[in-house]
């Protein structure tokens, strides 16, 4: 088991949202990324750990071993349990290796013994976010907001914070400001476009998504999700061709995207191709097996083809799934 560094208080916490994100980078500052994940840490050299000790977390650090560096970081703890410098880079430490809740209690336990400047204040609020507590992460992002108002990130994070939270009309103004702020924020779009589809407001949405793919093209590397989501939304209003291009757009920046599988077999179930539309669903499937979409769509293809069987085996699948994210609190 995993040691931790303080008991949560017994507050119930929701597992599930996943998100992609970056954090803005400062001179000086050590950083370790993980996948899109970057996330800012004091250099070691700051912390006040033995020499032996440093090198250590210096070499676990080059080698992604962080769980040899949350060890490190303890003992230092226990012997400075006061240790601003410590406890930040201990919550780095967390969040890289994945440990949102640790990465929250030690941030937390920092300041108590200072204000969090910045970047571990935000490093604190996306831990809430993939925690699943919006409401948690909101007014840390207001108080970045307050402290850099000209920082387009900052309205970007309070903008999906509000789709999560369903203040879909917040969630538009936040986007727009990011977008004021920073005209080229590709997820600033995306963002936008979200809030205005869940408005019920189709045209605005298709223009944030289209603008957001336009910009999409030029970003080194580019993302799968801006085509993804404005075919999504071509797709729920029958415009299957024209959502079709989009998602095989998707697919050329992402071959092993499960979203995409999934929608692309839609579209070739509807054009009549059925053992194309099952080969993108089983594909989702093996990209993403928690995914409860491909197999309600196996299920509902499988019973119109009369494959009895194989429908009843997916729809318990899709039962199962369902009933396990509904217990987590995921929509």
């Amino acid at each position: 088991m995993k040691e931790n560094l303080i008991v949560w208080p017994s507050r119930a916490l929701v597992l599930g949202l996943t998100l992609l994100f970056f954090c803005r980078m400062q001179a000086a500052q050590e950083t370790i990324s993980l996948r899109n994940i970057t996330i800012p840490l004091t250099p070691t050299q700051a912390l006040p750990l033995k020499p032996s000790a440093r090198a250590a977390l210096s070499a676990d650090l080059r080698k992604r071993n962080y769980a040899d560096a949350e060890r490190i970081l303890i003992d230092a703890i226990h012997r400075c349990p006061r240790s601003f410098s410590l406890l930040t880079f201990l919550g780095g430490i967390y969040f890289l290796a994945g440990s949102y809740l640790e990465s929250a209690v030690a941030m937390k336990k920092a300041e108590q013994v200072s204000s969090l400047p910045d970047p571990d204040r935000f490093t604190l609020a996306m831990a809430y976010i993939l925690l699943g507590h919006s409401d948690w992460a909101q007014p840390e992002v207001e108080r970045l907001i307050r402290r850099e108002p000209g920082n387009a990130l900052f309205y970007y994070w309070l903008s999906r914070i509000d789709y999560d939270r369903r203040f879909y009309a917040q969630g538009v103004a936040a986007g727009r400001t990011a977008i004021n702020l920073k005209p080229d924020f590709v997820r600033a779009f995306d963002s936008v476009g979200l809030c205005e589809e869940a408005l019920g407001h189709y045209d605005e949405a298709i223009k944030a998504y289209t603008k957001a793919a336009e910009l999409n093209v030029r970003a080194v590397p580019p993302s799968p999700w801006p085509p993804l989501e404005l075919g999504a939304l071509l797709l729920r209003l029958n415009h299957f061709s024209k959502a079709k291009r989009e998602i095989e757009k998707a697919l050329s920046i992402d071959p092993s995207f499960p979203e995409a599988h999934y929608r692309l077999g839609i579209i070739l179930e509807h054009e009549g191709d059925n053992r194309a539309a099952e080969v993108e669903y089983q594909r989702a499937i093996s990209l993403k097996p928690d995914f409860a979409g491909p197999h309600y769509a196996l299920a509902r293809l499988y019973h119109r083809l009369g494959e009895n069987k194989k429908s009843s085996t997916e729809a318990a699948i899709f039962e199962n799934i369902r009933s396990k994210q509904r217990e987590m609190g995921i929509r």
